[in-house]
């Protein structure tokens, strides 16, 4: 999904994204360092304006030799440096605390939108969306919010400057004859057409210099990806011995981001030629304008300095597009790459376009039903035909058929997080619901945090922590959680005790509904049967939902759910399990007697 921005559309999004809401708590703070700013912004230009009159009056007073006037006039410049430095120390100090409000606002609000409703989940199933998006909300969302307020304020500023200096150029300037024809305020024209020209040179060379650094961006968080990616699956590449293929990979990505890199330096360096030449120039320009009148006697040096420092303010102005070219498509290019992100955060939120969605819904009672739900890929093709299927609290129900027939997909739409497709997921009011993936998700930290996730380690006491680790085969990480370290658990741990820390997971948080997607494939039968008689001994209240390919697994679950290949779609049909029941009859004995009241 290639998506196009234009720059006030960029702009006005950016905007929409930065303005806090009327109920936002730093609502009047944003606007407050906003009017600080703009005033700020006035007082720096009246600076100016103080400091373009004092050149005039003091290479006056140098040009009479009037040495009284000219001390003065040094007691005045020490003034104006001292009221300029505190203007610029209260600027820069105003803007970088709103820089760091807006970025605050900007990240919070976009990474609110990525996590919430499962966005990220969907943009990692969904084609064309945003590549990279941790890269844009850490780097893209600051180079795309930050420079609003140095540009906005260059700009301000270069504004209230032109309007300001024109009058001076346009007064001390004079007119000037031209081929018979008197040009009247000929020095600001002169500073107008000087702008014009080098703003045009630049837009010339350096059209392409946004489009430049958004594909260099795009090659850099490429690189960076496929370097993490050999970090995270290091033991697989050095198993398979697979070094010289990585470094292959490697090499093909670098290589894109050295071309990029010398795309970005070839256009760097024509417009460097415009800026270096624009440097030398501005400064002379007026200069050589004002000798004749100078040299004829029609005015003193001090106009001629007075002209030449306003005729570059003027140009400067008039000019800032050209100044600010290279900033404005760094952040052209980062606003761009954020939007792309909001869009397709929208479009992955979005449940009512395109294709029909799994509505999750209450059930009238403690069953765990399918209403006519059928499931999709998120191109909209259907996967699995619709179906009815009704689960009584504390049962285990199987999952099964042939690789590819949508079985771990349908357990995610189950588990309401897969939204294509039709019909309703109906769940008991309140149910407490986890999901055991084959990988389970160890956050990095203290064990607790790792044992306690998604609740807080304070959620639950050292000696549940410890019981829960002993129940499942893992007691000898119970000393780590007195030595409170903290560790990146899913390098640390293999496959079966990170999936021991799954279940050790479910037994601190007694859910009502678990789904396991082959939760116990790492483990060994023993270590298999320890932890599904779990469910036994110490959770037979809760119905479990499992896609498993082992044959011994099925002795655990009362019921399956077959899905079956047909020729133009699956179907799922609903079986009792053939095995002996005995063990879902002690579960159903528990669960009677602990619902029998006293």
């Amino acid at each position: 999904m290639e998506l196009r921005f234009g720059m006030f559309r960029t702009i006005g999004a950016m905007l929409m994204l930065i303005l806090p809401k009327k109920d936002h708590p730093k609502r009047w703070q944003s606007i407050i360092l906003v009017a600080t700013v703009g005033a700020l912004l006035l007082l720096e230009v009246g600076v100016n304006f103080g400091s373009n009159l004092w050149n005039r009056y003091f290479f006056d007073a140098l040009e009479k030799r009037a040495a009284q006037e000219v001390q003065w006039l040094a007691l005045v410049f020490i003034g104006l440096i001292v009221v300029a430095g505190v203007t610029s120390m209260a600027a820069i100090w105003a803007r970088l605390r709103l820089q760091i409000l807006w970025r605050e606002l900007v990240t919070r609000r976009v990474t609110s939108r990525w996590i919430s409703n499962n966005a990220f989940y969907r943009m990692t199933v969904m084609t064309g969306t945003a590549e990279y998006p941790e890269q844009r909300i850490a780097e893209d969302v600051r180079l795309g919010v930050e420079p609003i307020v140095d540009l906005t304020s260059g700009l301000t500023t270069s504004l209230l400057n032109l309007i300001m200096f024109s009058g001076v150029l346009w007064v001390a300037g004079g007119s000037a004859d031209f081929m018979g024809v008197t040009i009247p305020g000929a020095m600001f024209l002169a500073a107008v057409i000087y702008a014009f020209l080098v703003s045009s040179a630049m837009v010339l060379v350096g059209g392409k210099l946004a489009r430049r650094i958004s594909s260099r961006s795009q090659a850099e968080a490429s690189y960076r990806y496929a370097l993490t990616r050999v970090r995270e699956n290091a033991e697989s590449i050095a198993l398979l011995h697979a070094g010289d293929a990585e470094k292959r990979i490697l090499s093909a990505e670098f290589d894109g981001v050295i071309d990029r890199w010398l795309a970005y330096a070839r256009t760097w360096s024509a417009m460097t030629f415009v800026i270096s030449a624009n440097g030398l120039a501005h400064s002379i320009v007026p200069v050589l304008l004002m000798s004749p009148k100078y040299l004829s006697g029609d005015v003193t040096l001090g106009a001629v300095t007075q002209v030449a420092a306003a005729f570059g303010t003027v140009q400067a102005a008039a000019g800032w597009f050209t100044s600010n070219f290279a900033a404005l498509s760094q952040w052209y290019a980062s606003a761009t790459r954020v939007m792309q992100l909001v869009d397709s955060i929208a479009l992955a939120d979005d449940q009512g376009s395109m294709h029909s969605r799994i509505q999750m819904q209450d059930s009238s009672d403690d069953k765990l039903r399918l209403e006519w739900v059928a499931v999709d890929l998120h191109s909209g093709q259907r996967l699995i035909a619709e179906a009815n299927v009704e689960i009584s609290p504390g049962d285990a129900t199987l999952v099964e058929g042939a690789s590819g027939t949508g079985k771990s997909t349908l357990l995610r739409a189950m588990a309401g997080i897969w939204p294509w497709g039709s019909g309703a997921v109906q769940i008991p009011p309140d149910a407490k619901v986890m999901f055991l993936p084959q990988r389970p998700y160890l956050p990095h930290g203290r064990l607790a945090a790792a044992l306690a996730y998604p609740s807080t380690p304070d959620t639950f006491t050292t000696e549940e922590f410890a019981e829960v680790l002993v129940s499942t085969g893992l007691q000898e990480l119970v000393p780590l959680l007195e030595e409170g370290v903290s560790e990146a658990w899913d390098r640390k741990l293999s496959g079966g005790e990170q999936q021991r820390i799954s279940f050790a997971r479910v037994l601190l948080h007694k859910p009502d509904i678990a789904f396991l997607d082959e939760a116990t494939s790492a483990l060994d039968e023993p270590g298999q049967v320890r932890l599904m008689e779990l469910f036994l001994t110490r959770l037979y209240g809760t119905t479990v939902v499992s896609v498993a390919h082992r044959p011994s697994l099925a002795r655990y679950h009362a019921k399956r759910l077959y899905l079956r290949q047909d020729d133009t779609e699956v179907t799922i049909a609903e079986r009792n399990a053939s095995h002996d029941t005995t063990w879902h009859g002690m579960r159903a004995a528990l669960r009677q007697l602990r619902n029998t009241p006293a």
